[in-house]
C-alpha cells in the first residue's frame, strides 16, 4: 500500500487547483476528515505521548476525489465549448426572431393609426350624414309635403279629365245646366277626391318605408 506521511499530505493538499471551485470543496472536506482523524487519535488514546499519524489512506483518498473532480471539471468545460456554438446561434435567431416581432407590431400600430385617421377624415363624416338623413328623412313635416305633392299630381290630371268631359259633353249637345252635366261633373269629383286621399296615403307609406330602409342600410354600413 502506498505510504503517505504527514509532510506529503499537507504538501499535496497545498499544491492542489484553488482556482477550481469543484476541487478547493472536496480537497477541504478531505482535509477536514483527516484533522477530524487526527484530533480523534490524540483525544481518545490512552497514555498521551505523541499524536500517531494520521491513515494515509484519507490522503490517497481525498487525492483521488480530487483528481476525480479535475476530471468532472474538464469534461463539463468541454462540453460548454462543443455546445457554446449552438447556443450562440439558438441565442442569435431568438434575438432576430423577437426584432422582426417587434418591428412587425410597430408596422401594425403605424398601420392601425392610418386607418383610424382615414377613417375619421373620411368615412364617419359619411356615416353620421347617413345616420343623421336616415332618421329625418320620414319626418312628419317630409309626409305631409310628399301627400300634398300627390294630391296636386291628382288634382292636375282631374283638372284635364274634366275639362276633355267638359268637350266631349258639349259636343253631344248637353246643356252645362242640365241635371245629366251636373251629374258628371260630381261624378269627377268624387272621383278626383278619391284619388286624392288614395295618393296622399301612399305617399305618406312610402316615405316612412323609405325611412326604414335608409335607417337598416345605415344600421348596416
Amino acid at each position: 500500500m502506498m505510504s503517505l506521511e504527514r509532510g506529503d499530505f499537507w504538501d499535496e493538499y497545498i499544491d492542489l487547483p484553488w482556482h477550481e471551485d469543484i476541487c478547493k470543496g472536496t480537497a477541504r472536506a478531505a482535509l477536514n476528515l483527516a484533522v477530524y482523524e487526527m484530533g480523534r487519535s490524540v483525544c481518545f488514546k490512552k497514555g498521551g505521548g505523541k499524536a500517531p499519524a494520521p491513515d494515509p489512506r484519507i490522503g490517497i483518498a481525498a487525492m483521488q476525489q480530487a483528481e476525480i473532480s479535475k476530471e468532472a471539471l474538464a469534461f463539463f468545460k468541454d462540453a460548454y465549448e462543443d455546445a457554446k456554438p449552438m447556443s450562440d446561434e439558438a441565442q442569435r435567431l431568438a434575438n432576430d426572431t423577437a426584432k422582426q416581432q417587434f418591428d412587425l407590431a410597430a408596422k401594425n400600430d403605424q398601420r392601425g393609426d392610418e386607418q383610424w385617421d382615414f377613417y375619421n377624415k373620411t368615412f364617419k363624416p359619411v356615416e353620421e350624414r347617413m345616420t343623421k338623413e336616415a332618421m329625418d328623412y320620414d319626418s312628419p313635416e317630409r309626409q305631409e309635403q310628399m301627400a300634398a305633392e300627390a294630391i296636386s299630381d291628382v288634382s292636375q290630371r282631374s283638372a284635364i279629365q274634366r275639362q276633355a268631359n267638359e268637350r266631349a259633353m258639349a259636343s253631344m249637345g248637353v246643356n252645362p245646366n242640365s241635371g245629366r252635366f251636373a251629374q258628371q261633373q260630381a261624378t269627377t269629383g268624387l272621383q278626383q277626391a278619391l284619388a286624392e286621399a288614395g295618393g296622399a296615403n301612399a305617399a305618406r307609406s312610402a316615405v316612412r318605408d323609405k325611412g326604414i330602409a335608409l335607417r337598416a342600410g345605415a344600421a348596416n354600413f
